[in-house]
């Protein structure tokens, strides 16, 4: 190999590595800055579950992660429906938007939302909520406490 092509080879590993080394740096970080963090709503992983927060609005993605601002609040929806709101944390289930316990009947029902609404029926690979069962969501309120009007309330909504 000449000594020119041995330079060149060289210099192209060495670009190549620093390549590498900023894609992996780029791919590591969240892209947020100081004030934000990302978040993940999980009965199971949920995707395709609204977000807004003061770092901006979108919806979950398959992982169940959404983005929020640090010592502010995260709210979430299904379509027109809004499901509640949390403190912005790593993890958040149906626990925090109740702030009640894993026996509270709205926690129980609203996960049950969530799980008859999966595209799959699937919860052990995680909760999918498409963009036409979001859209068929046009409840704006919903008294998840009270099972009897939860049921009649959501009744067509899961059978379509």
């Amino acid at each position: 190999m000449s000594p020119t092509m041995r330079f060149f080879s060289l210099r192209f590993r060495q670009l190549s590595v620093v390549l590498i080394a900023s894609t992996t740096l780029v791919a590591c970080s969240n892209g947020n800055d100081g004030d934000s963090q990302q978040g993940r709503f999980v009965d199971a992983a949920v995707a395709g579950l609204g977000y807004s927060s003061p770092a901006g609005s979108g919806v979950t993605n398959v992982d169940g992660v959404f983005v929020c601002e640090k010592s502010s609040t995260v709210s979430f929806n299904l379509g027109s429906l809004s499901l509640g709101s949390a403190p912005c944390q790593a993890v958040i289930t149906p626990l925090e938007l109740f702030a009640a316990g894993i026996d509270d009947t709205a926690v129980i029902n609203l996960a049950r939302l969530l799980q008859s609404i999966d595209s799959d029926g699937d919860v052990s690979n995680g909760i999918t909520i498409s963009a036409n069962a979001s859209q068929a969501m046009t409840l704006t309120s919903l008294d998840f406490s009270d099972t009897n009007n939860f049921e009649k309330a959501i009744a067509s909504y899961i059978s379509s």
